[in-house]
């Protein structure tokens, strides 16, 4: 008895072969649509680890900030001032929360001549209401001493006015002071200046000390 085995084989038929279309294509263009989601997500991890470093960063900074502020928990330390000199030699400086800010010139020897200083103020404000007077005097003797009028002055109006009546007192002036004033800064387009009284001759004897009570002006 013969037997018979028949095959039959599927036909497969791609669509297309023919007409040259570019499989590799298509398929790389699927992969990166269904990359989409990857993408994003990497997108994601790169904003969330940078804004991690941020607030890492910032964490150091506040840290930072945390330690200076343990060194001036106490209003001396807020307040302190900082100074440098130019010879360490000749002098020290010690500074404290009293301090006015500013540059200060130091002269160091014997038969100095004295000088007394006001704060520094903004150069248009003007001190002293009615019948204000400064009295300054040069050296023990009141006869070396001269009173001056500052009602609605600044700075500028006061050493000018001091120095006419140092100058009226005779010639040679009776009394050996001269007024100026020194540029201390400018801050914010206004210039702050310091009223400075010098005694023009010097040594001990010729100390410079200034009474009256003028209005928002601190001397000395």
């Amino acid at each position: 008895m013969a037997s018979t085995t028949g095959v039959i084989s599927g036909s497969i038929k791609w669509t297309g072969l023919a007409s040259g279309t570019d499989f590799a294509s298509v398929v790389d263009k699927l992969v990166a649509i269904e990359s989409r989601t990857i993408t994003r997500q990497e997108t994601w991890k790169a904003e969330w680890q940078a804004k991690i470093q941020a607030i890492s960063d910032l964490n150091t900074r506040l840290v930072s900030l945390k330690l200076d502020a343990q060194d001036k928990d106490t209003r001396s330390e807020l307040l302190s001032r900082k100074s440098t000199i130019s010879n360490e030699s000749v002098m020290t400086v010690v500074n404290t929360s009293t301090a006015s800010l500013g540059n200060y010139d130091v002269v160091v020897g014997s038969n100095i001549a004295e000088k007394y200083a006001s704060r520094s103020y903004d150069s248009t404000k003007t001190f002293g209401v009615a019948s204000e007077t400064l009295n300054i005097q040069v050296g023990s003797s009141a006869s070396n001493s001269i009173a001056v009028n500052v009602s609605g002055m600044t700075l500028s109006d006061i050493a000018n006015e001091i120095n006419t009546v140092v100058a009226a007192t005779g010639d040679p002036p009776t009394i050996a002071l001269k007024a100026e004033v020194k540029d201390v800064k400018t801050e914010g387009g206004v210039l702050y200046q310091r009223l400075v009284l010098t005694a023009t001759e010097g040594g001990s004897a010729n100390r410079i000390k200034v009474t009256g009570s003028v209005t928002d002006l601190k001397l000395g």
